[in-house]
């Protein structure tokens, strides 16, 4: 399974940033969260049986979340709604609205096995691989 993240040419953006800072220093602070949607961060393992997924899911609960199968592709939809509407923000970081992540599947893992546990935030996706996948080695005689 491989994942590709986009990231943009640091050094084109650097002139913007700079006279952004610079505004955000004379008119003293804004807010900062210049994002229009948020990307919870994937770590993705794989063992000689199966593929794991572990997605940080801080202020999350089951309810937020949804996991879809189709076409051999994973997509992990969700939403953290913000809960600071009725305070003067000075600063924010941290994401929230929706999102969607989606992995395309190798094809020897077993989509009916697939399982999710979401627990203090973590969510947890086992990806069994297929029985074929799992062959023991065999020697190979040369002829």
């Amino acid at each position: 399974m491989s994942l590709i993240k986009w990231t943009p040419n640091r050094s084109v953006m650097s002139p913007y940033r700079e006279w952004e800072h610079y505004l955000d220093e004379f008119f003293g602070g804004s807010l900062e969260n210049k994002q229009s949607q948020w990307i919870p961060s994937v770590d993705i393992h794989e063992n000689k049986i199966d593929f794991t997924l572990s997605i940080d899911l801080p202020g999350l609960s089951k309810k937020d979340l949804s996991l879809n199968l189709d076409d051999n592709v994973l997509t992990i939809t969700g939403e953290r709604a913000y809960s600071g509407k009725n305070t003067d923000a000075r600063r924010i970081e941290r994401g929230y609205g929706k999102f969607s992540r989606s992995f395309s599947l190798p094809e020897n893992v077993n989509t009916s096995k697939i399982n999710a546990s979401f627990k203090n935030g973590e969510l947890i996706v086992i990806l069994p691989k297929a029985e074929e996948a799992l062959t023991k080695s065999k020697e190979i005689k040369i002829s």
